[in-house]
């Protein structure tokens, strides 16, 4: 029964992984671009306009919605509650050598 809690938890840590990688990708271009936008009079958005040659980009093909920045950040949550909740069910004494996920 604790093998099957352990395996499950374990799971759980590479969806959690996966959800941090994807959350991280996406911060890195918002931040990137705001960045950029700190200077927006020498920004230009690729694919949506006219702009002359500027000095800074942000392709507008990468930048992700509301939506999608919220999807993916309520999905990571999501992971990180099961992956806690999975780790919760293991006994304490099953524990060794297991670490807690990451906060």
């Amino acid at each position: 029964m604790a093998i099957n809690l352990i395996a499950e938890y374990q799971t759980k840590l590479k969806e959690l992984y996966e959800a941090t990688q994807a959350a991280e990708r996406i911060i890195k271009i918002i931040t990137i671009g705001a960045k950029h936008l700190e200077h927006w009079q020498e920004t230009e958005i690729i694919g949506s306009g006219k702009f002359p040659s500027l000095k800074r980009s942000i392709n507008a093909a990468d930048w992700p919605s509301g939506q999608e920045l919220g999807q993916i950040l309520s999905h990571w949550h999501t992971i990180n509650f099961e992956a806690r909740q999975a780790y919760d069910q293991i006994p304490d004494s099953q524990r060794i050598g297991i670490e807690p996920p990451p906060k």
